[in-house]
């Protein structure tokens, strides 16, 4: 596994977070971005690493810590606002504020007015233990499980 290269030294405030789009098929990476897509198959992980890398308004982040990828969070930014793709954490690192620190470092880097996220029943509880506010969409794609979008607001407006 190599060590992404291309970011300066604690870009993000924090040596163990490194920006990581170019870096997205690297097995561990791939790994956590397919906990955060329903039914992951080659081609789908395929298909959302050639645009999240291709993108330019993509932020990829991943928590690198003991030669281990633990997190990973990608965003896209739409004028002053983020929507949250993935933000996925290694089941074993879990509840360790790994999630956090990627959600805050992309918050501090980009600035937003306003971060969006969709997510299940299991996610809200981490959305809104950090302000979020979360509010049903129902069963949106027909799978029989409920979704909710989770939003924080960031500046006055928005």
């Amino acid at each position: 596994m190599s060590q992404p290269l291309l970011v300066e030294p604690n870009a993000y405030g924090n040596p163990e977070i490194v920006a990581v789009k170019g870096f997205l098929r690297e097995e561990q990476l791939k790994n956590l971005l397919a906990m955060s897509v329903f039914e992951p198959t080659f081609e789908k992980l395929e298909r959302f690493i050639k645009v999240y890398t291709e993108h330019p308004s993509i932020c990829a982040l991943g928590y690198h810590k003991a030669d281990r990828w633990l997190g990973l969070l990608i965003a896209k930014r739409y004028g002053e606002e983020l929507e949250l793709r993935c933000i996925s954490v290694d089941q074993p690192a879990q509840r360790q504020g790994i999630g956090s620190k990627l959600l805050q470092a992309c918050i501090e880097r980009h600035a937003p007015s306003k971060v969006a996220a969709e997510t299940d029943r299991e996610g809200i509880g981490f959305y809104r233990s950090l302000g979020f506010e979360c509010v049903s969409l129902g069963d949106i794609y027909g799978g029989g499980e409920e979704r909710f979008q989770c939003t924080l607001r960031l500046k006055e407006g928005h």
